[in-house]
């Protein structure tokens, strides 16, 4: 970083200790990355940083904001700052923060940011007519290494209506970043999920879908996007994950959800600053892996911004006959209003391809019980033809517009998703007290996930006796679902130590098949309401009305029977109340009502 300072005081405190703030992200871990600097934009955020002292309030902004502020520590010595509350811009919360201390910001060509003295009318003029003699320059300093806030990520938006930071929302949320996700080299989801308290992978249909327990309760294949609940058959790419909120027990006004808890998936958005990524990896067992990530504004616009996210992946497991053969690609584009308005347009395009892996089998002991086959951990008992793939298009659309003059926003998101998909593999039925096992063949051809959301949605400030936000809108959720189903029948040969000494037979053409076919629909109203008696406590309402209903045919293709369970319509009122009490700046207590 290189500053030009125009006095001669500053040439003798160069030699003093310099306070720094944060620093930006320069290097990342991958194996092959391309390193940038990387500064936040000038972007509005939402921040609640109570008063104290300077230099905290300080740290505490640019830790949130993602920028690099340096500052003489004699300069924010014995003042203080009223602190900030509500949405602002980079530059606009510094300059709340800073009023009536005497200093202000200077942003340097690079986009970083130093504090000085805001100089007298006569300094002023001396500096004017002596700039060229007194100009002096700082010798130049580079930071190395990931910075903070970059697993500081502290904005909710799981559970809420209005987006909090993490210490105002009165539930047991985790928050995984980004930058985890890149540290750890995360393939998969499941990989990060170990990261949070009390929650577990399950099966997930062979390792092909998300599955997982929060609480002990299992959400097999159903994970949240963006604050949608959304059915998959396959694995969520985490090339697209800006973050993973984990939220632990039930929330009144958020819709159908099992009471451990759930998954949100926030995705990466666009950005006006330009960023790009790139790594592979590779490891013994035949991983091959590469995601890139790019952003910026369009053509140096101050409106308009893209983003572009995709992975390839052609991988080998440890599992004999086992791989993986995924395509992934995220496209975004962001138009930011210089009112406040937003409209963001994402399109995402999966196709991946992956072998089942169901673990280990166990065998029988002569008292009876069961016992781990004691086998090779590569053995697999799929005869080398379980598989499932899966295509899927997925399009998101979302918009903010503010009503003129009222602190009234209108914001609506639409959502997409259509999965079109195909699974065979292999199930061991029994294992003989000689090792010979029984395996069957099953699976799904032809399968359509048709997924739909809209919601639209007004959020507001006012004062009735107490400051108020409130967010009300309404809901709807429908998803279609139809495939074959087939069985095959039963077949014996092969051992437990060799399964492929028996040539199992696909039957797909001659096994038992019925057609299934499933629509379930939901829609209705909810609102949210927070009440602020004091600066420190914040009271949160929820509810939500909710309208179901289901529909379930099978047709037995042999005989063309047909099963039917419906599920009629319906209603569930669901309420919440919570208080939370701030503490101080970094501990909240909190108390659920209902």
């Amino acid at each position: 970083m290189r500053n030009q300072q125009s006095t001669k005081a500053l040439l003798n405190k160069r030699r003093k200790t310099r306070q720094l703030l944060l620093s930006s992200i320069v290097l990342s871990s991958s194996l092959l990355y391309q390193p940038l600097t990387v500064y936040a934009n000038n972007i509005e955020q939402h921040y609640e940083i109570q008063q104290g002292n300077l230099a905290t309030v300080l740290t505490q902004f640019a830790s949130r904001s993602g920028i690099l502020l340096s500052a003489d520590a004699t300069l924010t010595t014995g003042k203080y700052s009223s602190g900030l509350s509500g949405d602002f811009n980079t530059e606009q919360g510094l300059e709340i923060i800073l009023a009536g201390t005497g200093l202000r910001y200077i942003k340097s060509a690079d986009n970083s940011y130093y504090l000085q003295k805001i100089p007298s009318p006569k300094q002023q003029q001396n500096v004017t007519l002596d700039n060229h003699s007194q100009s002096v320059e700082l010798d130049a300093l580079m930071v190395m290494g990931t910075p903070q806030f970059r697993y500081d990520s502290r904005e909710v938006k799981t559970g809420v209506r209005t987006a909090k930071d993490i210490t105002e929302v009165a539930r047991s949320v985790d928050i995984i970043p980004e930058q985890l996700l890149l540290d750890s080299q995360a393939r998969e989801m499941e990989d990060v999920y170990k990261l949070a308290p009390n929650v577990v992978n399950s099966d997930g249909y062979g390792g092909t879908r998300e599955d997982y327990l929060i609480r002990g309760f299992r959400r097999p294949a159903d994970i949240y996007r963006n604050g949608v609940r959304l059915k998959t058959n396959r694995r969520i790419d985490p090339a697209t994950v800006d973050n993973i909120q984990i939220i632990k027990g039930p929330v009144a006004d958020i819709g159908q959800m099992m009471p451990g808890g759930l998954v949100n998936i926030i995705t990466k958005k666009p950005q006006l600053e330009n960023e790009h990524h790139l790594s592979t990896s590779f490891d013994e067992h035949g991983q091959r892996r590469a995601v890139f990530d790019s952003t910026g504004a369009i053509a140096d616009s101050d409106n308009l911004a893209y983003r572009v996210t995709g992975s390839w992946e052609d991988s080998e497991t440890f599992r004999d006959n086992s791989d993986i053969d995924r395509r992934f690609l995220s496209t975004s584009l962001s138009w930011f209003g210089d009112q406040g308005e937003y409209i963001n347009v994402n399109y995402e395009y999966s196709k991946e391809k992956r072998s089942f892996d169901r673990g280990v089998i166990t065998v029988p002991l002569a008292n009876g019980k069961r016992t781990i086959a004691d086998v090779s951990s590569d053995t697999s008992y799929d005869a080398g033809f379980s598989f499932n793939e899966v295509e899927s298009n997925l399009i998101e659309i979302d918009t903010v517009f503010p009503i003129k003059q009222s602190g009234w926003n209108i914001e609506s998101k639409l959502f997409y998703n259509s999965e079109k998909a195909d699974d065979t593999h292999v199930e061991v039925g029994g294992v003989a007290s000689d090792g010979t096992i029984t395996r069957g063949v099953q699976g799904n051809i032809d399968r359509e996930l048709n997924t739909f959301f809209a919601r639209l949605q007004a959020r507001g400030e006012f004062d009735l006796f107490l400051p108020m936000k409130l967010v009300t809108g309404v809901e709807y959720h429908k998803q279609d679902e139809e495939w074959i189903n087939f069985a095959g029948s039963d077949q014996t040969g092969g051992t437990v130590t060799n399964p492929n000494s028996y040539g199992l037979i696909n039957d797909i053409t001659t096994a038992s098949r019925d057609d299934r076919d499933v629509n379930m629909k939901s829609y209705g109203p909810f609102a949210q309401l927070d009440m602020k008696p004091s600066d420190d406590i914040t009271i949160t309402l929820g509810l939500r009305e909710e309208f179901y209903s289901a529909d379930f045919e099978r047709r037995i293709l042999s005989s063309g029977a047909v099963i039917t369970a419906d599920t009629p319509r319906d209603s569930k009122f669901t309420k919440s109340a919570g208080i939370v009490w701030n503490v101080i700046p970094e501990v909240s207590l909190i108390y659920l009502l209902c």
